[in-house]
């Protein structure tokens, strides 16, 4: 059965030992305007990330409490082939298993799958990204499927991307 926000429904029945109720929210996705009109996604009241892997050191105190600094291991700087006035046409949602710790970056619990390509103008400078390009911009080069997962799954991420015309 579907229910629109805001609605109640009754479930009457002789309830038995190990009877499950299951709800199943599938929220639509939405992308949010950003700086330079760069676009985030968002499904529901979660923000997804695109996850860096990174190089850790550690510059003060001593493991685990330390102060680490993050290094880009992989490239970071990526824009985005989205439909804006309808997302769900270019983005696809991936649903796996909760496990003990739902946020942890090696199996969070849903994955979004998106068209992006290699944006070359946007750099790294004094270590950290550089200002994003103004979207949409023109990038040549071939599409890469990439994966995004929640913001808080996330250690090193992209949030705000260009949109590629």
């Amino acid at each position: 059965m579907n229910l629109t926000s805001g609605e109640f429904h009754a479930i009457e029945r002789t309830w038995q030992h190990g009877d499950e109720v299951v709800l199943s929210m599938s929220p639509n996705i939405e992308t949010e305007r950003r700086h330079h009109g760069s676009v985030s996604i968002l499904r529901g009241p979660l923000v997804y990330s695109y996850p860096i892997d990174a190089e850790k050191k550690l510059i003060g105190g001593s493991p685990p409490a330390g102060d680490w600094e993050f290094y880009p291991a992989q490239a970071w700087n990526y824009g985005l082939h989205i439909d804006t006035a309808n997302p769900s046409s270019s983005i696809s949602v991936e649903k796996k298993a909760i496990n003990d710790t739902p946020f942890s970056p090696e199996n969070p619990p849903v994955e979004i799958g998106v068209q992006g390509q290699l944006v070359p103008e946007w750099k790294l400078e004094n270590n950290w990204a550089g200002e994003i390009p103004h979207s949409p911009t023109q990038v040549e080069g071939e599409d890469t499927e990439l994966t995004l997962i929640p913001y808080g799954a996330t250690n090193l991420r992209v949030t705000e991307f260009p949109l590629i015309n």
